[in-house]
């Protein structure tokens, strides 16, 4: 049966249709999103493998460090747009693959990231003028990314198209986000308390040598912290990806509801 209905539904319905896709495509996805959290993390895990800040290090260090981070989140972008075109594929579905999913990672690579960096202008510009726009703006272009890996709408057009769909629905879309977005902080907080329990076990050898600590302590902290944030991330992706996609198809729905009802009463 698809996940994706053939009318608007309630909220309620929405969230509960979301977290059955989350669970049925979690087999599917988990991979790719396991290697988007991985992967975007790397630039942390170097930094704590590297003694001393890394501006302290010199303009070379300094280049490599920005490389490898331009380099992860590129890479970390392809899988992510594999996962969320896997948890389409069993929404709508359809069948699909790894090899698939990878190709379509690449091809909308630079979609994704060129919308995503116009998302964030906006944002920030919002932010700074009078911090509501911002607000808004935060959520009426949220669909973007479904937009273009499911539509295949241009980088624009998938902004646009994000903000008439949300714009008369916005605290609808608010609510519906905002669900995933408790269950997304819960869960860090309780991987977040596991890692302050390893942090705990790592500075008691070193606590009563300050140059131990420094030389291995440190390092071993950001460590901890980079895997609690792997983890993190390998989870609660997929699941803001299922909300995103269904509530995509509920306000899709709606809109073409209220186009029907404008032709009809003209």
């Amino acid at each position: 049966m698809s996940f994706y209905a053939q009318e608007p539904q309630t909220i309620g319905k929405v969230l509960d249709n979301a977290f059955r896709l989350y669970k049925a495509s979690f087999k599917e996805a988990v991979l790719f999103s396991f290697l988007y959290a991985s992967i975007v993390s790397m630039p942390e895990i170097i930094f704590a493998l590297i003694p001393g800040d890394v501006p302290e290090l010199g303009p070379t260090a300094t280049s490599i460090y920005w490389i490898v981070f331009v380099i992860a989140l590129t890479i970390g972008v392809v899988f992510y747009n594999g996962f969320f075109f896997r948890m389409h594929c069993v929404a709508a579905e359809e069948e699909s693959s790894n090899a698939t999913a990878l190709n379509v990672g690449l091809q909308k690579l630079l979609p994704i990231f060129i919308a995503t960096v116009f998302c964030v202008i906006a944002v920030l510009l919002g932010l700074v003028l009078l911090i509501v726009p911002g607000v808004i703006l935060m959520v009426s272009l949220i669909l973007y990314s479904a937009l273009i890996i499911v539509d295949n709408e241009k980088i624009l057009s998938s902004l646009k198209r994000s903000h008439k769909l949300v714009w008369k629905n916005w605290w609808r879309t608010t609510v519906v986000f905002f669900v995933p977005f408790i269950v997304m902080v819960v869960f860090s907080m309780a991987i977040g308390a596991i890692v302050l329990l390893g942090v705990g076990m790592i500075m008691g050898p070193f606590s009563d040598s300050a140059t131990a600590f420094q030389a291995h302590g440190y390092q071993a902290i950001i460590l901890i912290s980079v895997l609690g944030n792997t983890i993190i991330y390998t989870f609660t992706m997929p699941l803001l990806a299922a909300v995103m996609l269904i509530q995509t198809n509920d306000l899709k729905l709606r809109k073409q509801g209220t186009d029907l009802e404008a032709r009809i009463a003209v």
